[in-house]
């Protein structure tokens, strides 16, 4: 019995049971078809995530349904629509910022500004250890066109040469 009132099912016709007041022996409970029961469930869902919402003290709720830009690309996906202005909205949400919210921002904003400062010097370090390992490369003639080609036997009869008492000399 346990398991069978674990099952989402279950749990979902107790909800609807508890909240109300029925047994499951009621004919109106009985008659309920799964259209009905899904769509009771999840009203009782969203009047959940409102509390919530409100015991947090948020003020208001906005929810888009529209999942059609869950496939658009990155570079393909415009988050503010060709109708708005990004600008203008910048400016109101920046205007509704208290201090405290504005001082928080800017820090950020210097701290990516750092972090970009970061990735410059990390990329022009790695662009050196590249031209310093291709002219290594070239003073041991090791070039692209020099690559020895590895198989399984080349490495095994590598292996075997190798003599695992020079290690405990």
């Amino acid at each position: 019995m346990q398991a069978l009132v674990k099952r989402p099912l279950s749990r979902n016709m107790w909800a609807i049971m508890r909240e109300f007041k029925v047994l499951p022996t009621d004919p109106n409970f009985k008659n309920l078809d799964a259209y009905q029961i899904h769509f009771i469930i999840e009203s009782m869902n969203l009047d959940n995530r409102e509390m919530e919402r409100r015991n947090k003290g948020y003020d208001s709720t906005v929810e888009d349904d529209d999942t059609s830009w869950y496939d658009e690309s990155q570079e393909e996906f415009e988050p503010v629509p060709d109708f708005l202005d990004a600008e203008d909205l910048a400016k109101q949400a920046y205007d509704r910022l208290s201090e405290s919210e504005r001082i928080k921002m800017t820090e950020r904003v210097e701290a990516e500004e750092d972090d970009e400062e970061a990735r410059e010097i990390h990329k022009n370090k790695m662009a050196q250890i590249q031209k310093n390992i291709e002219e290594l490369d070239k003073q041991v003639n090791n070039t692209s066109d020099n690559q020895e080609e590895y198989s399984q036997q080349s490495i095994e009869d590598a292996l075997n040469e190798f003599d695992d008492d020079d290690l405990y000399m």
